[in-house]
């Protein structure tokens, strides 16, 4: 069993900019114009949710745990997932204009989740997971005190320990512990304008230190490469549209990405990348960034 999410949801609104052949635009209309070949679609959204519809797609049994509503809970039903645990019901908004030459995010974040929200059932459902997942640190305000709840957890320290510490010595527990005891990935995405930037880079420092087989995996895209790049994971992925490398202590991997021409949706393509190297992970215990480079390909064309 794979338990995905521990992240912030979204409800995307997903805004198509089209041609009158229903092809995504090259370019956008002037400010004042209106744009009367759009379609606009609401899913539900966020790291964890699109992870995880990409591994139910993909015959990967999948418990989600993330904030959800009953409006987010029908939202879901459309892409065949339910939430297996609520850890709170405030969901934030994104809106995402598609656009041939890529797509633009507007995120509304308004709900975090903190260390109040760590309950013993997220301790124990995090604790069961196959491959512990984090992503989307960025769009969490109180990641730092998020995220050193989980750390510790996947470092094997008992629920009761982790939730006596004060806010400080939680963190500062966080930042000193590296003994991973569980196969780990993540994808935090930059921090630079994070408001707890030097504590996440500080946590990102440990974790990057740690070592459980070739865990943990780090996975970025160009841009976040060089804002961590005094960093040296055991495994690292850095994928753009053109080309993924993995580095790692058997050396450098390329791997050239396919030009695809029959674009239906930027959104959620990098969450089937991770998608399709947990499904490797999960059923083989191997890396495969060729095998993720195909599954995001599919769901980007709108065929997975």
């Amino acid at each position: 069993m794979l338990v995905i999410g521990f992240d912030p949801s979204f409800i995307d609104t997903l805004v198509r900019a089209e041609n009158e052949k229903g092809e995504l635009s090259e370019t956008l209309p002037q400010a004042g114009h209106h744009h009367r070949s759009s379609n606009v679609l609401r899913v539900a959204g966020g790291n964890g949710v699109n992870i995880a519809a990409a591994l139910t797609k993909l015959g990967i049994p999948v418990n989600l745990v993330v904030p959800s509503n009953p409006v987010f809970d029908s939202l879901l039903e459309e892409r065949d997932l339910r939430c297996a645990y609520r850890i709170h019901d405030q969901v934030n908004d994104t809106v995402a204009l598609q656009w041939a030459p890529g797509e633009i995010q507007f995120n509304a974040v308004t709900s975090t989740l903190n260390r109040d929200h760590f309950t013993s059932e997220v301790y124990h459902l995090w604790g069961k997971s196959k491959i512990q997942v984090s992503v989307n640190w960025a769009l969490n305000p109180d990641a730092d005190l998020w995220i050193s709840s989980l750390w510790l957890a996947s470092c094997g320290w008992e629920y009761d320990r982790i939730t006596s510490l004060s806010d400080t010595e939680l963190i500062e527990a966080a930042i000193g512990e590296s003994d991973l005891q569980q196969p780990f990935l993540l994808e935090p995405g930059s921090l630079k304008d994070h408001r707890q930037n030097a504590n996440l880079k500080r946590l990102l420092s440990t974790i990057s230190r740690a070592s459980f087989e070739f865990y943990p995996v780090f996975s970025c895209n160009e841009e976040e490469k060089d804002e961590f790049a005094e960093m040296h994971f055991p495994t690292t992925i850095v994928h753009t549209s053109k080309l993924v490398t993995e580095y790692s202590s058997k050396g450098k991997r390329l791997f050239e990405v396919p030009e695809l021409s029959n674009i239906q949706t930027f959104v959620g393509a990098g969450d089937a990348f991770i998608a399709g190297l947990l499904y490797k992970l999960y059923m083989q215990g191997r890396l495969d960034p060729d095998y993720a480079i195909s599954v995001a390909q599919e769901h980007m064309a709108g065929t997975l």
